[in-house]
């Protein structure tokens, strides 16, 4: 049996200062974005400046000799960092652009979900836009309709679906172009990160509806920050990183593999400042350049004490007032907890400060935690943010309850204190 997608020595590059249109594809679908109001993937030359090793003179590889194949059937996850290439990858793979060099060859009909209303005309209605990715798609007017009311249902717009799409909340516009991929009957299936705006009941639901596709032998492509969706859904995983392919394997061992690195990469430096932000990071009227855990020995903290951090803050425009907001996850994107901090400033353009942080816990079970650091002004509009830093591993307590020789995960993430007596 051919395989459902075939990548063969592909690579991207860009003209740094240039906007390509790419195809007629991508630019309608930026053109609809702007008329929706909707940012705009990240910047370029920021991500260029983030990966230097990536830059040829004016030109920005933003992937290099990529090869794998994805059988019929398999739900395979693609994990990397924000800027390795996974967005380039999966807009190629959507046929939205072309690829400078190699070859992807996808074999079926594919339906894509790369951003939050992409392919949805904003002033259509939910109804008719439904009707237009069919066409899209090159089903015909017949097969849409009897689909139609499972996307509804699927999607809970019954009420909203004769209302133009620009009505929409972002999470409702979710849902409704899940539904529209998923039941539009494609042989291969492409989601991005676009599911963290659902709630977390949507999610499990349509991580159960890609499960239920790749049972029917369709082929799914996940790309998720969350490393616990990824191990739940797939099998096996790809890891991006600096626009090539560095791992291939079960998703368990991708995500190791995509952890260990982070954590060696971020130990090397406390500098921050070029890491690629993730999209909704707002205008970075201040910026998070270096961030730093000065109690960390050899990797490790004690789970016991204060979780003690160091933020430096680089002014571009003067702010009267901001604070930090901390989130701190488990090694697979769960969160554990948040946190947020009294207001701090004024800081003034072009001026530089550092913040000590701490962060109090009852203490931490094993295993490897990150954080999740949002630098926000006013009624918390986020300015900048940054994730997958301060990365830290808890070891096991020397002494654990009679009888057990390992912490059990199902215990949870925190360790409480519980005190016993005879009443």
């Amino acid at each position: 049996m051919l395989p459902a997608i075939s990548i063969e020595q592909l690579s991207k590059r860009y003209q740094l200062g240039v906007t390509h249109s790419g195809s007629v594809r991508e630019a309608v679908n930026r053109v609809l974005a702007k008329v929706a109001g909707k940012k705009q993937s990240p910047d370029l030359e920021a991500i260029a400046k983030a990966h230097p090793n990536r830059v040829v003179g004016d030109q920005f590889w933003a992937l290099r000799n990529i090869d794998l194949e994805i059988q019929p059937g398999e739900v395979v996850g693609l994990i990397g960092r924000n800027g390795a290439g996974k967005s380039t990858l999966l807009k190629i793979l959507s046929q939205i652009t072309k690829p400078t060099e190699g070859r992807a060859i996808i074999r079926g009909r594919v339906a894509a979900l790369l951003e939050v209303g992409t392919g949805f005309h904003p002033e259509l209605t939910g109804r008719e836009n439904v009707y237009l990715n069919g066409t899209i798609l090159g089903m015909s007017k017949a097969e849409v309709k009897r689909q139609f009311d499972a996307i509804v249902n699927f999607a809970g717009v019954e009420t909203f679906v004769d209302t133009p799409v620009k009505r929409y909340s972002s999470g409702m516009t979710v849902r409704l172009g899940f539904a529209v991929a998923a039941h539009l009957q494609p042989e291969v299936m492409i989601v991005d990160e676009v599911l963290a705006v659902g709630d977390a009941s949507f999610q499990e639901k349509c991580i159960g509806k890609m499960s239920e596709m790749g049972n029917e032998g369709r082929t799914i492509v996940f790309v998720s920050h969350s490393m616990s969706a990824i191990e739940q859904l797939t099998r096996k995983c790809f890891v991006v990183n600096d626009g090539q392919c560095v791992f291939e394997g079960p998703s368990a061992d991708a995500v190791d593999h995509y952890l260990d690195r982070q954590r060696r990469e971020l130990a090397q430096s406390s500098d921050v400042s070029t890491l690629p932000r993730v999209s909704w990071a707002g205008d970075q009227a201040a910026k998070i350049v270096r961030a730093e855990l000065p109690d960390l020995e050899n990797g490790k903290l004690t789970g016991n004490e204060p979780i003690r951090m160091r933020l430096g803050i680089l002014g571009k425009n003067e702010i009267q007032s901001f604070s930090f907001g901390l989130t701190l996850n488990y090694r697979d994107g769960t969160p554990v907890g948040s946190a947020f901090s009294v207001p701090c400033g004024p800081i003034r353009a072009n001026e530089s400060q550092t913040f000590e942080l701490q962060l109090a816990t009852t203490g931490l079970s094993p295993g490897h935690y990150w954080m999740t650091i949002g630098l926000m002004r006013g009624n918390r509009e986020a300015t900048d943010v940054i994730t997958e830093v301060l990365h830290f591993d808890i070891e096991a307590p020397e002494r654990l309850p009679p009888g057990f020789v390992d912490w059990n995960p199902g215990w949870g993430r925190i360790k409480f204190d519980a005190t016993c007596r005879l009443v």
